[in-house]
């Protein structure tokens, strides 16, 4: 005890030291909205929806991408594909989706398909080709008791042969 008494200037950096440390670690620890980004949503394909006995209705195969370093969980997403330009399905996706680092997943939802018209232009268009698609995502989660949502802007080609049935 004597020691520490005797030298207190000594002991003041230290403290400081193992006091800002701490700190460090506990921010670094914490996550924010605007650290969430890089993730990419993207479609697979389309699977006929056997459930639905009208044709407006078909599975469509999501990837979801993280470019992210740490996993990442969304409670829910919502889905607009386009083909061509113009809107052709919507689907509201309630499954949670766990987004591992630097991975990506894959989940079915069901998509309603507003414009079975575009459909059958598109694939007629294409035959046996992939065609273009632009999907735009929203997807949500709860950080600290606050709603946040990412949006993500995808364009790429998809076969469209899953679609047979909402195309007739």
């Amino acid at each position: 005890m004597g020691w520490i008494l005797s030298r207190p200037m000594k002991l003041i950096p230290l403290l400081l030291c193992s006091l800002l440390g701490c700190c460090l670690l506990l921010a670094g620890c914490s996550t924010t909205a605007s650290e969430v980004s890089g993730i990419t949503v993207s479609v697979d394909g389309f699977r006929k929806y056997d459930a639905s006995p009208v044709q407006t209705k078909a599975i469509m195969i999501l990837r979801f991408t993280s470019e992210n370093t740490r996993a990442i969980g969304f409670s829910e997403s919502t889905h607009r594909i386009y083909l061509n330009g113009s809107l052709v399905g919507t689907a509201v996706n309630n499954k949670p989706i766990g987004l591992p680092p630097l991975m990506s997943v894959t989940q079915d939802v069901v998509v309603d398909l507003v414009n079975p018209a575009v459909v059958k232009q598109a694939k007629a268009a294409a035959g046996d080709n992939p065609s273009r698609y632009r999907v735009e995502s929203v997807l949500r989660f709860v950080l600290a008791e606050e709603k946040v949502q990412i949006k993500s802007v995808y364009d790429g080609t998809v076969d469209l042969r899953g679609l047979d049935t909402a195309a007739r």
